[in-house]
């Protein structure tokens, strides 16, 4: 999970988006009024996965008035900007979340974390050793929060999951965005049930 901080005016915002792309990517050009994939790729740091990047591009406009995030996403190919308003991130509630989340979705969600439990899933994972794959069994742990829309931590909580944590959230205000994920976790009763986020990224808002 990465710490985005959002562009704070419209220029900011064009000139970081309106970068060239890498230095392979000859047909995009830095300032030239047109936002392309492999710009918006280089902005987020993602190289493969375009629905990350929607993600980025959607946090890192945040805090833009409406007419300022219109005018920048104004500058962005039509197919890619047809693909990021049918495909980017929908914005919930914590409250919503367990109700309207479905597996796969990117959701923005805002609220207080609050920690509950640390998990472990085991896997197993391909490893190489001299020219033989080999499968080695590995333990992948997880940090448990549920997510209040107050700092009361009232009213129906939504849960986020933080993979391969290094230190634990604060419980202030803040924004996470990231992918919902099914419930693989056995609860009390032995079953699994409902989804959580998983944050890619998080903006600190108090």
């Amino acid at each position: 999970m990465r710490e985005l901080k959002p562009y704070r005016s419209l220029p900011g915002a064009k000139a970081a988006l309106d970068n060239g792309g890498r230095f392979y990517n000859l047909l995009s050009k830095a300032d030239d009024a047109r936002i392309s994939k492999a710009e918006l790729k280089q902005a987020a740091g993602v190289f493969g996965s375009e629905q990350t990047a929607f993600l980025f591009l959607h946090m890192a406009l945040a805090d833009l008035t409406d007419r300022q995030r219109a005018e920048v996403l104004s500058l962005i190919d039509p197919p890619l900007a047809k693909r990021y308003k049918s495909h980017g991130p929908r914005r919930l509630e914590p409250s919503e979340m367990p109700r309207e989340a479905k597996a796969g979705q990117l959701v923005v969600v805002e609220g207080y974390p609050r920690y509950f439990a640390r998990r472990t899933q085991r896997a197993v994972v391909p490893m190489m050793a001299g020219k033989v794959v080999m499968m080695i069994p590995v333990e992948v742990h997880y940090d448990a929060y549920q997510l209040f829309a107050t700092a009361a931590a009232t009213g129906t909580a939504a849960a986020l999951v933080v993979k391969q944590p290094s230190a634990r959230l604060a419980e202030s205000f803040t924004r996470f965005g990231g992918a919902i994920r099914p419930h693989t976790f056995e609860d009390k009763s032995g079953k699994n049930s409902g989804v959580f986020l998983e944050p890619l990224y998080f903006t600190a808002l108090g």
